[in-house]
């Protein structure tokens, strides 16, 4: 596996919300972004022995057997983002589980903070970067 997949929840506003910033701003094309809903996701959640994480964190998929979870995702994404490296950087100076506290925090409530499941029609520079494609 050489593309790094970033697994998401793909019935969550939030979490829909969340990977359009990501997407938006990928200019270098590191990520291609999989709904756990598609056949795809359930092969990598299954693969990686992973199945029911995917409810309350995104995956980044790196490598073959190479993931990461809740804030050290999110840290490894910032880095790849121009413009947000610094962010992802900073970081490092936070502990990890004061980091991964925060992020369980707005986990256990992001179907409360953005409700519903749509999120905005990306242009087909995005669009080409989801495999959404249901089971």
């Amino acid at each position: 596996m050489k593309a790094k997949y970033v697994l998401f929840d793909g019935d969550c506003g939030f979490c829909n919300h969340t990977i359009m910033f990501i997407a938006n701003r990928d200019s270098k094309e590191n990520f291609t972004f999989v709904s756990s809903l598609s056949k795809f996701g359930n092969k990598l959640l299954n693969e990686n022995k992973l199945k029911g994480v995917e409810l309350e964190t995104l995956i980044l998929f790196e490598n073959e057997n190479e993931f990461y979870t809740k804030s050290k995702a999110i840290q490894k994404m910032l880095i790849d983002i121009p413009n947000y490296k610094i962010i992802g950087y900073l970081m490092f100076l936070i502990p990890r589980f004061i980091m991964d506290s925060v992020y369980m925090a707005i986990s256990k409530r992001r179907k409360i903070i953005i409700k519903g499941e749509s999120c905005e029609i990306p242009e087909m520079n995005i669009r080409r970067k989801f495999i959404l494609k249901k089971k």
